[in-house]
């Protein structure tokens, strides 16, 4: 009787994981921002479908590979930096603008937050971190702030107009 309720209890948490499972899966492969998980040494253990979607790669094949893989020597030596700082420290950052070139010269502009991943005992085992695309918001921002500049300029000289008449 004692090995038949263990079993049944087995079953009942198996149910219980795979349903958390499910309901992370649909959260991970739902959400546009991209979210990635790496072990301690900055290889992905886990991606979600937004992120292997922009990086082109199906999510099954980022596993195992480094920021290496897909960009720039610049980010990745920074993105590793920033890892090595948080499995060090245990202090995340988050909600920070950087700059990800992109290996064929496109740069992005990602709104960001990086954070250790920890085990039931606190222990800190890899890292975590969603981030967001925000290069069009950039670009406006730019724009704008050039717009800005030009419409001073002008003011500025229509001022110098009017004060240097008779």
């Amino acid at each position: 009787a004692e090995l038949f309720e263990s079993q049944s209890k087995l079953r009942q948490a198996r149910r219980e994981r795979d349903e958390i499972e499910r309901y992370f899966r649909a959260l991970m492969d739902s959400l546009p921002a991209w979210i990635y998980f790496k072990d301690r040494d900055s290889k992905f253990i886990q991606v979600n479908k937004a992120l292997a979607d922009y990086s082109g790669i199906p999510a099954a094949n980022m596993i195992g590979k480094t920021d290496a893989d897909f960009l720039d020597d610049e980010s990745t030596k920074k993105n590793r930096a920033d890892e090595i700082s948080i499995l060090a420290s245990g202090e995340g950052r988050e909600r920070f603008i950087e700059k990800e070139s992109q290996p064929d010269g496109r740069d992005r502009w990602v709104l960001t937050s990086k954070l250790p991943l920890r085990d039931r005992q606190g222990r800190i085992f890899g890292t975590f971190g969603v981030s967001s695309d925000i290069t069009e918001m950039v670009q406006s921002q730019r724009a704008l702030e050039k717009e800005r500049k030009a419409v001073k300029q002008t003011e500025h000289r229509m001022q110098e107009i009017v004060d240097n008449s008779p």
